[in-house]
């Protein structure tokens, strides 16, 4: 079984082809990084906030606790 060779001009022409579709999809996964690592951003703020909050929650709760202790 022979492979057919195809024109000199067609394989430049398929390659040039492919490098334009390659250059296009890595735009497109660069700039879907770069909206992740935004949205990475913004949710790891908000948590650090929600964890500091807990944190303080807690250490209220833990001194209202040994207040009860105290109190009793």
């Amino acid at each position: 079984m022979k492979q057919e060779q195809l024109p000199e001009s067609t394989n430049k022409e398929t390659a040039l082809q492919l490098q334009i579709t390659i250059e296009a999809l890595t735009q497109e996964r660069d700039g879907i990084m770069h909206s992740i690592e935004a949205f990475e951003a913004i949710l790891r703020q908000h948590l650090t906030e929600y964890i500091i909050e807990t944190q303080e929650l807690n250490i209220l709760y833990k001194a209202q606790k040994r207040l009860k202790k105290t109190s009793v």
